[in-house]
């Protein structure tokens, strides 16, 4: 990773723990003095009354409107370094500093940002998005004339990301590109292209679909469709544009039960198909939770469930979280006990008490259970995987002689090797997940101790985990070091008072002392 990158992740880290802090006056200090942003102390109340996440994105955003030459200099002198971290958030960081900017810079188009930027790795791209949002016929005429096929594919990318009509920018697509370039170019579109006009999504999702149906139909042989389909990345485009375009279909357009039976008559493998799944139950259960409900309850593969219990019944009122639990306890299946766990920490913020409504019967119902940790997810250990992820991404990128356009092929193959490597060496994984119902259960039970330190008294946190049944004292202080990351940062004074009453022995007190002075 190079400087650039680093101080960018590091400002990033730095935003998600002043979220945390209970002392406005010293986070208004922090944010002027380390990162030049002023804002008054209401301002700061204010974003921190949304919680952690919007905190960080409220910041973020801020950050690239009142400072706008910084953080586009930043961001594009580290998109290389950038790309595989985009992936994992969804967000394109240049073009989001790029919608910020303009709210300072109204008139942003290539040749101001382009005397603006310094010579680096993310300029052109950079450059691109900014006529492509004032002047997208004239950049999509110059793609055109492009001949190298990962500058043409990058550039590509950028007009359809840019673009400020999507509706428009299909059409260009529909009579300008065929194959996979056009493909490609939906799946960049489709996002915007949902929100605004659901059917002519449907009409692009269609038309990809009968571009995989004449492969195969056009191939003789199955195996020779199926390569020639994997070569042009055809359902994997497919699953990642409904994807993208699943918030604009479900939440905003109301196709929740048409996005539905697109999955089940889409050729997708058991990855795609259980992404598309857990996606489609968070979008669609804020709209309409009883259809969504009635939809999960036909799913049958264990896969299918796994999918889409956790993002469905963490969003789930109270009453029907604890009637989901009695049904599981009533007829026990281990797919169901597992979805419910991941349920109490699903990959969004989430309601502790709804957690715990999950996990405290399941904890109570075996009475021979312990605690314990693993190294595997020890700090959450999937944070470790998205690094090592980027990190060997990012390695690809280079042996390919950093060549643009293919950054989604580096992510998927590093995530395979990574991945791959990672359950290798883990015993008794569940299927599918690299992860054993103990470590999925840890991992539930630290993530809930922190979010319920974030959102409410870090000693409420503490309390519930003297409850809980650690197979040793050493499991049961690194569950306590987790709350203890969150409860300095509220309140110091607190964390080293509760620390000191504690009744651990003086060799884990010393180590978590050092939590608590970082």
């Amino acid at each position: 990773m190079n400087d650039v990158f680093k101080i960018f992740m590091k400002f990033q880290r730095r935003i998600g723990q002043l979220a945390l802090m209970a002392d406005t006056l010293k986070v208004q200090e922090i944010l002027n003095s380390e990162h030049g942003i002023q804002l008054s102390l209401d301002e700061i109340r204010m974003f921190q009354g949304r919680g952690p996440k919007l905190f960080s994105i409220g910041i973020i955003e801020l950050w690239a409107t009142k400072h706008p030459q910084k953080a586009l200099a930043c961001a594009a002198l580290a998109w290389r370094d950038t790309i595989s971290w985009q992936k994992f958030i969804g967000v394109d960081i240049l073009q989001l500093f790029l919608d910020e900017a303009r709210k300072t810079l109204q008139n942003l188009n290539r040749d101001a940002l382009n005397g603006m930027l310094p010579e680096g790795p993310g300029k052109a791209y950079a450059l691109d998005l900014a006529e492509a949002a004032t002047d997208p016929y004239s950049l999509a005429k110059g793609i055109l004339a492009v001949v190298h096929p990962a500058e043409r594919a990058t550039r590509l990318k950028a007009l359809a990301q840019g673009w400020p009509d999507p509706e428009t920018a299909a059409e260009w697509a529909r009579q300008n590109l065929s194959g996979g370039e056009k493909t490609a170019f939906y799946s960049h579109v489709g996002y915007k292209l949902a929100e605004q006009n659901p059917q002519a999504a449907l009409k692009v999702l269609a038309e990809i679909k009968v571009e995989i149906i004449d492969l195969k139909g056009y191939c003789i042989a199955p195996q020779a469709a199926s390569q020639i389909m994997n070569e042009l990345e055809l359902p994997g485009t497919y699953a990642f544009t409904l994807g993208a375009m699943m918030r604009g279909l479900v939440e905003s357009g109301g196709q929740g039960q048409q996005v539905a039976e697109l999955i089940a008559t889409s050729d997708l493998n058991k990855r795609q198909r259980a992404r598309l799944i857990s996606e489609l139950v968070r979008r669609w259960v804020r709209q309409d939770a009883d259809a969504t409900i009635a939809w999960v309850n036909t799913l049958t593969a264990p896969e299918d469930v796994r999918a889409a219990i956790p993002l469905l019944v963490s969003q789930l009122d109270s009453d029907r979280v604890s009637r989901r639990v009695e049904a599981y306890l009533k007829s026990p299946d281990p797919a169901m006990e597992l979805a419910l766990i991941e349920a109490a920490a699903p990959d969004l913020y989430f309601d502790p008490q709804k957690s715990r409504l999950i996990l405290d019967p399941i904890i109570s119902k075996d009475p021979g259970l312990k605690l314990r940790s693993s190294k595997a997810y020890e700090n959450e250990g999937q944070s470790d995987l998205r690094d090592l992820i980027a990190r060997r991404a990012y390695e690809i990128y280079e042996e390919r002689g950093r060549c643009d356009g293919e950054d989604l092929n580096d992510w998927l193959r590093a995530e395979a090797e990574v991945k791959s490597s990672v359950m290798a060496k883990k015993p008794r994984t569940v299927e599918g997940k690299g992860a054993t119902r103990e470590e999925v259960l840890w991992k539930s039970v630290i993530r809930t101790a922190k979010r319920q330190a974030e959102i409410g008294p870090p000693a409420d946190a503490m309390e519930w985990l003297d409850k809980l049944p650690f197979a040793s004292k050493r499991d049961y202080a690194k569950a306590v070091g987790a709350v203890l990351t969150v409860w300095k940062l509220k309140s110091p004074i607190e964390a080293v008072e509760w620390l000191r009453n504690s009744a651990l022995d003086i060799i884990l007190k010393s180590v978590l002392q050092k939590i608590v002075q970082q």
